[in-house]
């Protein structure tokens, strides 16, 4: 006897996760498709565990990209429909699904943001939740000690105070007044005789 308290509340729609009829399609041989996730898992590690699918021209690249490794790419023949396509994947979660299978495997999907179908030729549908990754260039090759160092190393600039440089703080001491004046000083007053009433 099992007791559980009542749930209120409905249950998720999931058949809005799973497309229907997506326009992007590739199928490739399980074993090929395994084989190539093995030789990128190294580097995928390095990156989250994410693995890169792209296809085109009746051909799957499977890579990973790394900050401090570097890319590493690996093409397999593949069938693709409806044009080129790209996605990525947690690599662990792609390589459970293949562990158990043989034979060919299709990846079904809309764009590289909604979820994807994997179906193997049965009637069981796995649908698993792509990856945001930036599909714009090549990871950022890594930096040399040298250019390290340099980054670290105070330029002298960062010690250099903002605004205009400050002028010299006027003397304290008068200049000597010029020689008429000094004889003029030095001369004394003649006292002025008062006249006889």
């Amino acid at each position: 006897q099992v007791t559980t308290p009542r749930v209120v509340g409905s249950f998720p729609n999931y058949h809005n996760l799973i497309p229907t009829d997506p326009p992007l399609k590739v199928t490739v041989g399980t074993e090929r498709l395994g084989r190539a996730l093995k030789s990128v898992v190294s580097v995928a590690k390095e990156s989250s565990d994410i693995a890169r699918l792209e296809w085109k021209e009746n051909v799957l690249t499977v890579s990973a990209r790394a900050e401090d490794v570097g890319e590493t790419r690996v093409g397999v023949p593949a069938r693709v429909q409806g044009g080129e396509g790209r996605i990525a994947f947690k690599i662990g979660y792609l390589m459970e699904y293949l562990a158990d299978r043989d034979g060919m495997v299709t990846i079904a999907m809309t764009s590289p943001s909604n979820p994807a179908v994997l179906t193997d030729g049965g009637a069981t549908k796995v649908v698993l939740m792509p990856m945001f990754v930036d599909w714009s260039g090549k990871a950022p090759a890594k930096k040399s000690e040298k250019a390290a160092e340099a980054q670290e190393e105070p330029t002298g600039d960062e010690e250099r105070p903002e605004g205009p440089p400050e002028e010299p703080e006027a003397s304290l001491e008068q200049e000597d007044p010029p020689e008429e004046v000094q004889e003029a000083k030095e001369k004394p007053k003649k006292k002025r005789r008062k006249k006889a009433a």
